[in-house]
């Protein structure tokens, strides 16, 4: 016989806050809270007639917008959570598809794939769902905050800095960027779980170094897994002039001026083509020129003209005999073909990028000079079947170096 089961459910009212878990697993009061998660799943997306996922989120999530940065079918959305007119806060919000965070709007026409691309106070707004609240009570609970002087300040002394730091000026001013800063690295190493940081500061910064390292340090991170490298500040050259830029008198470029200018491979190229610890002088004037004194073009003219030879050859060379490849101008390329793992690795040892370029530079001048001298599809059927492999070699290579630099290989130019 079933048992009989009585049983009654007694009223349980909630007085009081709603209580949210963060990501880092601290409550916050609701009202404290300055973000809002919505989760749109497989079935509210897939009973839309849309082909954009955008526009099926936008059916799914209150108040959502979006601009589109094109007129054209599949064209970029930039979404806005809460309209163009909120009353307080950034409305760009943090949007994970799978568990992994996403960019959007400004991935720009650098192709930045990074989800924070306007520095610290935009950082601060993307991880909004770490209240600030939350970081004080972590630095509260160990005594590195104290107030004086109508400010609060962080105990930075007590870690790599001789004097304190303000985190908080005052009730109107609210919190600093350094603060912004703390909160943000902690969103990277506890939420995120990054293994490594790696902050590139200009010169001018190099005060907020130990400040950081402080910062990181207290919330109880390796200091070591964060890098900060110091580069120089930049000056531009135009028609052998230094341009003197000033923010008061309205003579600067930004990098979009720039990319508009000279296009987002020059821009690259020329911004990696230099140690951090040397100054750095962009040259506008070369910057545009299709020359050989142009080091960008020459190095993609170089890659061009790579691959016309191989376009031109349309036989296998599966089976080459390489010994062939005796003379000095086929041995020097072979040589600078072979050094290219060394180069990556100690690029990526010392976080330094200019060998990179420098030695693009090398390969498309060692090839021009094997192409000048050797003459590389002849009536020599063996002989010209170990060139093209060599010159595919060289395509291989080239291709990679470009592709680690994140600058356009162009087959025909």
């Amino acid at each position: 016989v079933p048992a009989q089961l009585d049983f009654s459910l007694t009223p349980d009212v909630l007085q009081g806050d709603l209580i949210v878990v963060t990501g880092q697993g601290l409550g916050v009061d609701k009202k404290r809270l300055s973000t809002t998660i919505e989760t749109v799943g497989e079935e509210q997306l897939g009973n839309t007639q849309t082909t954009q996922l955008e526009f099926a989120m936008q059916a799914a999530v209150p108040s959502m917008k979006m601009d589109i940065s094109g007129g054209q079918p599949g064209s970029a959305s930039s979404i806005r959570l809460r309209g163009y007119n909120s009353i307080s806060g950034e409305s760009t919000p943090v949007i994970y598809v799978d568990g992994m965070r996403v960019n959007n709007g400004y991935g720009g026409q650098l192709e930045l794939h990074n989800t924070f691309a306007g520095g610290a106070s935009e950082g601060a707004s993307a991880i909004a769902d770490i209240p600030i609240e939350s970081i004080e009570r972590i630095l509260d609970e160990q005594n590195l905050l104290y107030e004086q002087d109508g400010a609060k300040w962080f105990r930075s002394s007590n870690f790599f800095t001789d004097e304190d730091v303000v985190i908080h000026r005052s009730d109107d001013d609210g919190h600093t960027y350094f603060f912004s800063d703390m909160a943000y690295h902690y969103d990277k190493f506890k939420i995120r779980n990054f293994e490594t940081v790696i902050n590139i500061f200009g010169a001018d910064h190099h005060s907020h170094v130990n400040r950081l390292k402080s910062a990181i340090s207290s919330l109880e991170i390796d200091v070591d897994k964060l890098k900060i490298l110091l580069t120089q500040i930049v000056h531009f050259k135009n028609q052998e002039k230094v341009q003197k830029f000033s923010k008061r008198s309205g003579n600067i470029y930004t990098v979009r001026d720039l990319i508009s200018m000279v296009g987002k491979d020059v821009c690259r190229f020329n911004f990696l083509n230099r140690s951090l610890d040397s100054q750095q002088e962009f040259d506008l004037e070369l910057a545009t020129k299709e020359s050989s004194e142009n080091p960008v073009y020459y190095v993609q003219y170089a890659y061009a003209r790579i691959s016309s030879i191989i376009d031109s050859f349309d036989e296998k060379t599966d089976d080459v005999n390489l010994s062939i490849l005796e003379n000095d101008f086929e041995k020097n390329l072979i040589d600078t073909l072979d050094f290219f793992p060394e180069v990556i690795l100690e690029s990526t040892l010392k976080l330094q990028t200019h060998n990179i370029t420098q030695y693009a530079i090398e390969l498309a001048k060692d090839f021009q000079v094997f192409y000048e001298n050797c003459r590389v599809i002849s009536e020599n059927k063996e002989l010209t079947q170990a060139r093209i492999k060599l010159v595919l070699a060289c395509r291989i290579v080239l291709k990679n170096t470009l592709d680690i630099m994140g600058v356009n290989a162009p087959e025909r130019m």
